[in-house]
């Protein structure tokens, strides 16, 4: 059983690894693979401007907003209801 728990945590390492893994041998580096050492991450496409891009996408992100604001407003209702004592009155 420790074997399979030791094996597990290994694959986990191994898969995560190239996602939150940081290189520290010396090498020569682009300005980009410095900046991606710090986190920056381009889009996959360059043949689109920035301004393309964020036009877009524009649509989608006013959908995901509108859903997380439906879906906060939701369970605010459900806290109201649950334990109305809880709520601030709004005047």
């Amino acid at each position: 059983m420790d074997l399979l728990v030791i094996f597990s945590l290994v694959i986990a390492l191994a898969a995560l690894a190239p996602v939150f893994g940081y290189d520290s041998r010396d090498k020569i580096q682009s300005k980009e693979e410095q900046l991606a050492c710090l986190g920056m991450r381009w889009s996959t496409s360059t043949r689109w401007s920035r301004s393309t891009v964020a036009t877009r996408d524009a649509p989608a992100a006013a959908a995901r907003r509108f859903l997380r604001r439906t879906t906060a407003r939701a369970l605010r209702a459900v806290a109201a209801w649950l334990s109305p004592e809880l709520v601030r009155p709004t005047a």
